[in-house]
């Protein structure tokens, strides 16, 4: 979706009316928490229909408060936790698809984000396991526990 899911093919898809939500691309945490104005040009494309965030990091708090200040955004109706992309480099720095190794903090991410934004909708995209399917159970009792509104087997 990334490079794709911006500017004119968000213009022209809700001119259009193709579509009445967006499921954006991801926004990437890792050093801090982007400023209002930051968040707010990422989020431009999408408007003004209701969007769900999607959001990849590693650092619980960050994602949270990251979270927190996206669901304050007009037109923001949920934040999903992306734990499915591949990509080697995200990977191999602990991100996307590498949390799937970590099924505790994937339990303790959704349950900080639902803290975080009592009021928004939290999904999370996974993927069946990073290196075998045997991760599976791990995963979905890790989601369970965690209590998003629904996931996304990606």
């Amino acid at each position: 979706m990334e490079g794709i899911t911006a500017g004119a093919f968000c213009t022209v898809m809700t001119r259009m009316n193709l579509v009445q939500a967006w499921l954006t691309p991801f926004i990437r945490v890792s050093e801090g928490v982007r400023r209002p104005a930051r968040l707010r040009d990422r989020l431009r494309a999408f408007s003004p229909l209701p969007m769900v965030v999607q959001i990849m990091g590693t650092d619980i708090p960050l994602l949270a408060a990251t979270a927190s200040r996206l669901a304050a955004e007009p037109g923001v109706v949920g934040i999903d936790l992306n734990c499915a992309c591949p990509t080697p480099i995200v990977v191999a720095n602990g991100g996307g698809g590498g949390r799937l190794r970590h099924a505790r903090w994937i339990r303790d991410a959704l349950l900080a984000l639902r803290a975080a934004c009592p009021a928004t909708g939290i999904s999370i995209k996974v993927r069946v396991g990073l290196e075998s399917d045997a991760e599976l159970p791990a995963i979905c009792a890790a989601v369970g526990e965690g209590r998003p509104d629904f996931a996304v087997v990606h």
